[in-house]
């Protein structure tokens, strides 16, 4: 795409004209008008900037449809990987135990491992992504909500493509796990994650969001609200609230796609082939993420939070009271199509309620932060379940989804505080 440079003239405040150069494809005009006419008309803004006689571009036309795709689709296969990660431990983990003869609470320290990285991203996001630039995972969601053309639909697509890893990684690992190299399946793994590692540094080259979608000028922070991010960031209590609603929601999650697979086998009767069943959840999150976008619309994206909430409550109660393998399984099924669009949505609306100078840094936050309960509520089941049985995941479900419910009313009914 060839690029011409123009030049604008904006006049200040004092009168004196600034020289500004932008970089424009070729697609994109900028009207300009006479800098006599533009000091005779102009109109000082909010921001105390001029907000008239010069039509600059909207964000959405700063950044090229094209450009959009390479970055979204990049992103898109960032997901993949992570989905894939998720998805692959559940129908491993029957092998796990045979062959190392470990009990619950042992083998769920595969899940707790990983909580030091995503607690350590979680803290150190905002400073990453203003020193090292963008690239990093903890960031994909905040970069996609950054775009305001589509942005509803690029966030359903985004968490559709971590539901498709999740759902092609049991297909394969459950035909290791019943092969003698079982372990075999880690290098592919290892293989897929070099691809979205270059994927991701080729896209995006390690520059910061901000190089690559020019912020709105009336939303920049200033110098001080910069270096206090991190203090606005916990003073939030909708952030916080969300935070923790996003840890419980990602824990229900990994809890249910990791430990779902050990449940059927020994409570259920179901041999090696259940692990198709994670396959089956995992499925049915990436579906809903994707189908269920324009009932989202219809709907109200808060209300229909309350929505997906309370079918997933009645049929993780199937689950836990039907001792039928195949009802089971389609329940299963369903607890994903419904429990896969909460994620987006609850982030979507919080990039509609957070304030443009704040958006990056909490997103990133709740994001970073709620990957943390992967790791937690999975070794909390494995923990009580080395105690009293693996049964113990229905009833820890469901107690999540009704605290998740809660959260959720008491997010939405928290102030949040739009200055700097």
């Amino acid at each position: 795409m060839s690029t011409t440079t123009t030049v604008l003239e904006i006049p200040t405040l004092e009168g004196t004209p600034v020289t500004k150069h932008r970089r424009t494809s070729f697609n994109q005009e900028i009207e300009l008008t006479e800098l006599g006419d533009a000091e005779k008309d102009s109109k000082v803004g909010r921001e105390g900037s001029i907000v008239s006689g010069v039509k600059t571009p909207e964000l959405g036309q700063q950044l090229s449809v094209a450009k959009e795709r390479v970055f979204l689709a990049a992103l898109c296969w960032g997901a993949l990987v992570c989905g894939w990660n998720d998805g692959t431990l559940g129908p491993l983990l029957p092998r796990i135990q045979e062959n190392y003869h470990l009990g619950y609470a042992t083998v769920s320290m595969l899940f707790i491992c990983s909580t030091i990285g995503c607690i350590t991203g979680s803290f150190s996001v905002v400073w990453l992504n203003e020193k090292l630039g963008f690239g990093k995972g903890a960031t994909a969601q905040t970069f996609v909500a950054c775009i305001p053309r589509n942005s509803s639909t690029n966030m359903g697509v985004l968490h559709a493509f971590y539901g498709l890893g999740a759902f092609a990684a049991p297909l394969v690992s459950t035909q290791f796990s019943q092969k003698k190299h079982w372990s075999f399946h880690y290098l592919i793994s290892m293989g897929i994650a070099l691809t979205g590692l270059v994927a991701i540094v080729g896209v995006f080259r390690l520059k910061r969001q901000d190089d690559l979608l020019p912020p709105d000028p009336s939303s920049e922070p200033s110098k001080v609200a910069l270096q206090t991010t991190y203090k606005k960031i916990f003073t939030q209590k909708f952030v916080l609230t969300l935070a923790v609603f996003i840890l419980i929601y990602v824990g229900i999650e990994v809890s249910v796609g990791g430990w779902i697979v050990t449940f059927l086998i020994n409570r259920r009767g179901g041999g090696p082939s259940s692990g198709y069943v994670s396959s089956g959840f995992f499925g049915g999150m990436m579906v809903g993420r994707v189908l269920l976008l324009p009932l989202n619309q219809k709907v109200g994206k808060q209300r229909v939070i309350y929505i997906y909430t309370a079918l997933v409550i009645g049929l993780q109660f199937t689950v836990w009271f039907v001792p039928s393998l195949i009802e089971n399984a389609i329940a299963v099924s369903f607890v994903g199509l419904f429990l896969g669009p909460i994620y987006p949505v609850s982030i979507n609306v919080a990039a509609g309620i957070l304030p443009a100078w704040l958006l990056a840094g909490a997103i990133g936050f709740i994001g970073a932060f709620g990957q943390a309960g992967g790791a937690v509520f999975p070794f909390m089941t494995g923990a009580i379940a080395s105690k009293y049985g693996v049964q113990v995941l229905q009833p820890i479900m469901v107690a999540l989804m009704f605290t998740q419910m809660i959260l959720w009313y008491y997010a939405m009914h928290s102030k949040v505080s739009r200055t700097e």
